[in-house]
């Protein structure tokens, strides 16, 4: 299975998401990647972002490159997750054929009430280390889901 997280810019919450999952994920069936919807070309993973994920799981991400969505990624994609519902619909309206395998990452885990994960771009390390706890979550009960 190959599962696609996409977020706004490629180098926030994505980037957490993606190497989140390949943190906790033991399956090794299934693979994950990130893009973005909407990169700013040369762009890198944010400082925060680099900074939380080194700290945390001696990850280095601070050159790692955004990736534009396109559609080969999301036509081999099994599921695509977005961080916010926008994404979703933007996503779904250019690319149609593709609808039935996209969701936010909350919302194909049941999240009714508030289905988008905010951008922390812009703001300070508090801000991203909120992102992150809440994708962190998200992410582990995302792996439990595909283990049933």
């Amino acid at each position: 299975m190959k599962l696609l997280f996409v977020c706004t810019g490629n180098t926030c919450r994505s980037v957490m998401a993606e190497t989140l999952f390949n943190e906790f994920n033991k399956d090794e069936r299934i693979s994950c990647s990130s893009e973005g919807l909407s990169i700013v070309e040369n762009s890198v993973a944010s400082k925060y972002t680099a900074s939380i994920l080194m700290e945390k799981y001696s990850v280095n991400v601070s050159n790692r490159n955004a990736v534009q969505v396109n559609y080969d990624t999301l036509k081999n994609a099994d599921l695509i997750l977005t961080m916010t519902y926008a994404i979703k619909y933007v996503l779904g309206d250019k690319y149609p054929e593709f609808k039935d395998k996209i969701f936010t990452l909350k919302e194909y885990l049941g999240e009714k009430v508030n289905p988008n994960i905010s951008d922390p771009f812009g703001g300070d390390i508090d801000d991203y280390t909120k992102v992150h706890d809440e994708i962190e979550n998200y992410i582990k009960l995302l792996i439990k889901k595909l283990k049933n």
